[in-house]
């Protein structure tokens, strides 16, 4: 579980984590608030298949998405994926 603690931010709105779950067909997304909750869940294609960058993007544009509902700070971004994963070769 991840979560975040402390209500420093806007108009002392508390503060939240993105969790993201990489699949080979989906990319899973949500926002955790400081009691653990999910606050808000979404899911997109992950594009796993259509080029090395592409699931990059597709995590990207999911931190971008969710990060536009906060109305505080993002503490952490978190990423969960099958497999091993090598840093050189991808």
């Amino acid at each position: 579980m991840v979560s975040a603690r402390g209500s420093r931010g806007g108009a002392g709105a508390p503060r939240v984590a993105i969790g993201l779950d990489l699949g080979g067909t989906d990319l899973k997304a949500g926002l955790v608030g400081p009691d653990g909750e999910l606050s808000a869940f979404r899911s997109w294609p992950s594009r796993a298949r259509e080029s090395e960058g592409a699931p990059l993007e597709v995590m990207a544009a999911a931190v971008l998405e969710l990060r536009g509902e906060v109305g505080g700070e993002v503490r952490a971004v978190g990423l969960g994926c099958p497999g091993v994963i090598d840093p050189v070769s991808g």
